[in-house]
C-alpha cells in the first residue's frame, strides 16, 4: 500500500495537483491547507468542498478532515490501494462582504420609517 499522497483541487475552471511532503499517517487539516496555498496562492478567502457518500458537497474544516480522510480512502478501488491516495477538493472563493458606505442622509429620525419584509416559503409535493 502506498503512503504518498495526491491534493487534487479544483478552482475557476482549473484543476491541480499537489504531492504532500507529508505520509498518509501523517497528514493532517494545516497541512491540506497549505497545499491549497501552495496551488493557488491568490486565494485568501474560500471554502473548501468536498464529496460524501451521498454526493453532497461538505465544508472541509477541522471536525470534518477525518471524514473527508475515511471518505477518501473508503472510495478507492481495490487495485488503486497500491497507488497514492489522491484527495479531492472543489474550492469556492467566497465573496468580499464590501458594503458601501452609507449615503448622506438629512431626513429627520422621526420621519424614517422601518419596513419589515416577510417571506412565505411553501412546499409542493
Amino acid at each position: 500500500m502506498s503512503n504518498v499522497v495526491v491534493l487534487k483541487v479544483s478552482c475557476d475552471g482549473q484543476v491541480k495537483r499537489w504531492l504532500s511532503p507529508t505520509q498518509r499517517g501523517e497528514l493532517c487539516y494545516d497541512v491540506v491547507l497549505e497545499g491549497i496555498s501552495e496551488l493557488f496562492p491568490h486565494l485568501k478567502d474560500y471554502t473548501a468542498k468536498y464529496l460524501d457518500e451521498e454526493g453532497d458537497a461538505c465544508t472541509l474544516c477541522p471536525t470534518s478532515f477525518q471524514d473527508f480522510l475515511s471518505l477518501s480512502l473508503e472510495t478507492r478501488t481495490s487495485d488503486a490501494k497500491s497507488k497514492p491516495l489522491v484527495l479531492k477538493l472543489d474550492i469556492v472563493e467566497n465573496a468580499s462582504a464590501t458594503l458601501p458606505l452609507p449615503a448622506e442622509n438629512n431626513t429627520p429620525a422621526a420621519e424614517i420609517k422601518r419596513v419589515q419584509v416577510g417571506r412565505v416559503l411553501s412546499w409542493h409535493e
